[in-house]
């Protein structure tokens, strides 16, 4: 059998990363003040934002790019196709399984055996070919 993979040892690569920043607004029950006048003329705290003036409302992701990284270790797994055992042998817990082919890496920079995993489809041999990606998944908002 022989593997091709992507990438191999050595390779610099650059890779996707998903960030998130929250948004704040202005409260619109004390309009920023952080308290609000009652009925009787007395300034209470803001029972929407407690007395900061602000709110913390839905995050915002974007996607950005990161790197170069040195390929440190790569890892493919493949599962072969089968029908399985017949049902109520030794081997019932074993039923039928497709065909899968993954295949992972490890960079230098972020551990190798105890890091991060990286798929194949977040890594890219160009800045340029990853601020494309990055680019269309910032567009679609994925």
């Amino acid at each position: 059998m022989e593997i091709k993979t992507k990438f191999s040892n050595g390779d610099k690569v650059y890779t996707l990363t998903r960030t998130s920043t929250q948004k704040i607004i202005i409260c619109p029950c004390c309009i920023g003040n952080g308290r609000i006048l009652g009925g009787d003329n007395k300034t209470y705290r803001c029972p929407e934002c407690y007395t900061t003036g602000h709110l913390k409302v839905d995050n915002e992701y974007t996607w950005t790019v990161v790197g170069p990284y040195t390929i440190g270790q790569v890892r493919v797994e493949i599962t072969g196709e089968s029908e399985g055992y017949s049902p109520g042998g030794i081997f019932d817990n074993y039923g039928s399984q497709k065909y899968e082919y993954i295949e992972q890496y490890m960079l230098e920079e972020t551990g190798i055996k105890s890091g991060t995993l990286h798929y194949v489809d977040l890594l890219y041999a160009t800045f340029e070919e990853a601020q494309e990606a990055c680019d269309k998944r910032n567009q679609e908002g994925e």
